[in-house]
């Protein structure tokens, strides 16, 4: 970036109300959208997604399954 940046002197583009562009240096910005670069995206979205599995699995009840079939019959048959 250069030193004669910082202080950008931003103009509104007459054909696109949503991008301003700098004076001195050129630089383009729009308004309407994020400025996050398309691979932090994706990471944080997995990251949140993984968040949201393991707190999703936490929640979910436990199935309990018999040691043996028969288990199964002897309590139906009440041996």
């Amino acid at each position: 970036m250069n030193k004669n940046c910082l202080f950008c002197p931003w103009v509104q583009d007459t054909e696109n109300p949503n991008r301003y562009v700098c004076l001195k240096c050129q630089r383009q910005r729009n308004i309407d959208n994020f400025n996050i670069p398309t691979p932090i995206f994706f990471i944080l979205a997995a990251i949140l997604g993984l968040i949201l599995q393991s707190i999703i699995l936490e929640k979910s009840p436990q199935l309990q399954t018999p040691s043996s079939p028969n288990s199964i019959t002897q309590k139906r048959t009440g041996m």
